[in-house]
C-alpha cells in the first residue's frame, strides 16, 4: 500500500513540473541526445545525432501579446518541426527550415503546447520566444 501511494505521490509531482512547463515529455532515440531537461522559460533546445520521435511541452506565457518566436535551425539532415499548438491541441503555428520566425498574439490565461518533431535528423536547434 505504502509503495502504490509513493509511485502516486511520485507521478502527481512529475505532472505538477510538467503542467507548469518545466519538464518535457515525448519519445525519442537516437545515438546521440542532449536536451535541457529543466527547460527555462522562454527558451527550448536540444543537440542530437541521428535522432527520430517527439517531444511535448507546456507553456504558460506571462501576459496577453504579441510574441516573436525564433528558431535557430542547425539540421544538417533529416527533418525537424516544431508545431505550437492550443489548449484543445490544434495546431495553431509551425515553424521549420523554411520558416524560422514567428509572431503569435497569445493570451496569458490559456495553456499552450510545443510540440518538436525529428525525423533521422543530425543537429541541433534552440528556439526562443520573447
Amino acid at each position: 500500500m505504502q509503495t502504490i501511494l509513493m509511485l502516486i505521490l511520485i507521478f502527481s509531482i512529475i505532472y505538477f513540473f510538467y503542467n507548469k512547463g518545466y519538464l518535457t515529455r515525448g519519445i525519442m532515440y537516437g545515438l546521440y541526445l542532449r536536451s535541457n531537461i529543466l527547460n527555462t522559460k522562454y527558451c527550448s533546445k536540444c543537440s542530437f545525432a541521428y535522432a527520430t520521435g517527439t517531444r511535448n511541452r507546456v507553456i504558460k506565457f506571462d501576459e496577453t501579446k504579441e510574441y516573436e518566436f525564433n528558431l535557430e535551425y542547425l539540421v544538417s539532415e533529416g527533418n525537424l518541426t516544431i508545431e505550437i499548438l492550443d489548449k484543445y491541441k490544434k495546431i495553431i503555428a509551425i515553424l521549420d527550415k523554411e520558416n524560422v520566425n514567428l509572431k503569435l498574439l497569445v493570451n496569458e490565461k490559456e495553456k499552450y503546447y510545443i510540440k518538436i518533431r525529428l525525423k533521422k535528423c543530425s543537429g541541433s536547434y534552440t528556439l526562443t520566444w520573447t
